[in-house]
């Protein structure tokens, strides 16, 4: 958007154009230890930490969703029995297994732009077991979405079929992606948190070990326009002659006043 406005300076018109600026901002998720919280964790070659990690180079965060109820908790805070963190790395159950809420991450998004005019956050995952993509058979995997403030921001998501107006689910038995297309409205400063809690369940017997997955988010945030004030090029050329008449119709007097004497 472009609106003009012309100012009268030392008797010269000064025409002066407010461009609206407004360059989106792309920030990636680091996991952290709570809401609030910008301490990372679960950093790839940290003490504790297994081959589920975070790789800050390239903003993917590797993990492990439990799948026996000794290994659950927070991703990179809590400590498993074996002294890893969990979250971190593999284990195994004998039987069956239902956990709802096997492990929980937090992520953390700075900078943004804040006040924003439009937000999208996006979620690509590889490995990630909702329904109709899911291996091996009869084993599943979910997730839900948290704001900073504990409200949800998606209700639970268990196949590619949970699309809504602001969520979309794709994907297949490889990749996924889940993507909110408007998230605006919960930008309330120039950092974002939010909460996901992923659940895994076996409905067979069997012997059984969890696989790693991987997970990149974004939340890309536009800024609301801000105005600067540039001279149009036409205006400056005005400005100069006027500049330069001034000295035309200034310097003669004392030059005539000179030439009385």
């Amino acid at each position: 958007m472009r609106t003009t406005t012309v100012v009268l300076l030392g008797g010269v018109l000064l025409s002066l154009t407010q461009a609206a600026s407004a360059v989106p901002v792309e920030s990636y998720a680091r996991p952290v230890a709570a809401i609030g919280s910008n301490t990372v964790v679960g950093a790839c070659a940290s003490a504790g930490v297994g081959d589920g990690c975070y790789d800050a180079a390239s903003g993917e965060i590797g993990f492990y969703i439990p799948i026996n109820d000794r290994y659950t908790g927070t991703y990179g805070v809590d400590v498993r029995p074996d002294g890893r963190y969990v979250g971190t790395a593999s284990d195994s159950v004998s039987g069956t297994f239902a956990e709802t809420e096997a492990l929980t991450m937090f992520l953390w998004y700075s900078p943004i732009a804040f006040p924003a005019e439009a937000a999208t956050l996006a979620f690509h995952f590889e490995d990630l077991d909702l329904a109709d993509g899911n291996d091996p058979v009869a084993f599943f995997e979910t997730i839900q979405f948290f704001e900073a403030d504990g409200d949800t921001l998606s209700g639970l998501i268990d196949s590619f079929d949970d699309d809504t107006g602001n969520i979309q689910v794709t994907g297949d038995g490889v990749t996924q992606s889940i993507v909110f297309n408007d998230v605006t409205d919960y930008i309330e400063s120039d950092s974002f948190w939010v909460a996901l809690t992923f659940g895994s369940a076996m409905s067979r017997d069997g012997n059984w070990r969890n696989t790693a997955e991987s997970m990149t988010s974004t939340l890309l945030t536009t800024p609301r326009d801000s105005l600067t004030s540039v001279a149009e090029p036409g205006s400056l050329a005005l400005l100069a002659g006027g500049i330069l008449a001034g000295g035309l119709m200034g310097f003669p007097g004392r030059g005539a006043r000179r030439r009385r004497g």
